[in-house]
């Protein structure tokens, strides 16, 4: 008998990786998971086969799973702490979407301050091209997937974990690792086995002036080889990316592109790379102050608690 995904994440993990243990103690929600786990164990057994899976020319995904995908596949949800106003906002937005006077998927602001906003059947196709990649990226790696317990994230589940179902897309012990594995991985100590001696494609809105910096940050990171590919700031999940320019073998593709990373993802197969939808880390390896806005971003030897500016959980 098939168990439903919403059965078999019956457990709340407390949330912690190596090496983010000052930011783990300040207090953050918990991850449903289908086992009474620890998180650290959790994290190095789910990413192992990443790791195993780096130089060794074959493709192997990782992709993010958040509110911009939470919302592509259920439309906004009202949060359970959410004031009167809000209330009322989310109400007159659901009017004005039921009346057609207002797109049905409005996504932002974007890197560059605009909304990604889909009509009716822009999302249709967006949901066609986006699903069936999601679902091949589930089979074939993992899903660093932000199923949290607190407002602003649950009052998405169970359904999400009902649509994940629907379309046919697993989600299980060997596919499944915590949210912030991806930004543990890249600003943690588990950083060399991605980036020392590594040949590196860039995926993201780059103008000329991030990708200096990146290849700088990058270099200084010990990858042996840097390349950039631009792509579009909004409704990147419609864009087909031309890989003639890439030059070489790639070991590993960082990519951000909102929910576009799925499909981006399968295109990107004939690199026979490591592809990590690596979103907001991209950003903070070009600006390293963002790292303070994002748990698990700072290491225990750089943290500093007044420099904090991400949301705390007591």
């Amino acid at each position: 008998m098939t168990v439903m995904i919403k059965d078999s994440l019956k457990y709340k993990v407390t949330q912690n990786f190596p090496s983010f243990g000052k930011t783990a103690a300040l207090g953050m929600p918990k991850i449903f998971a289908s086992e009474q786990r620890d998180c650290v164990e959790w994290h190095k057994e789910g990413m192992a086969p990443l790791y195993e899976a780096v130089g060794q020319n074959r493709h192997f995904p990782l992709f993010r799973i958040s509110h911009g995908e939470l919302h592509l596949a259920l439309g906004r949800r009202l949060r359970a702490d959410a004031t009167l106003k809000q209330k009322c906002g989310h109400l007159y937005h659901k009017l004005k979407q039921a009346v057609r006077l207002e797109a049905p998927h409005r996504e932002g602001p974007t890197v560059n301050g605009t909304w990604e906003i889909f009509t009716q059947s822009e999302l249709d196709a967006a949901r066609a091209r986006y699903i069936p990649a999601l679902r091949n990226i589930a089979n074939e790696g993992l899903l660093a997937a932000c199923f949290q317990t607190n407002a602003g994230y649950a009052e998405y589940f169970p359904d999400y974990f009902d649509w994940l179902d629907q379309n046919d897309i697993p989600l299980n012990r060997k596919n499944y690792v915590p949210f912030y594995s991806v930004y543990s991985m890249v600003f943690g100590p588990d950083a060399p086995k991605i980036f020392e001696g590594r040949s590196v494609l860039v995926i993201n809105y780059l103008p000329d002036a991030k990708q200096a910096v990146l290849k700088e940050a990058l270099k200084a990171r010990g990858v042996s080889n840097v390349q950039f590919i631009s792509i579009r700031p909004d409704k990147a999940l419609f864009q087909d990316l031309d890989l003639s320019t890439v030059e070489g073998n790639v070991d590993v593709v960082l990519l951000g592109a909102g929910c576009g990373a799925a499909p981006m993802t399968e295109q990107l197969k004939p690199l026979k790379a490591v592809v990590i939808d690596a979103g907001f880390a991209i950003d903070a390896l070009a600006k390293p102050e963002a790292r303070w806005t994002r748990a698990f971003c700072i290491p225990d030897d750089e943290f500093d608690r007044d420099r904090v500016s991400f949301r705390i959980f007591d």
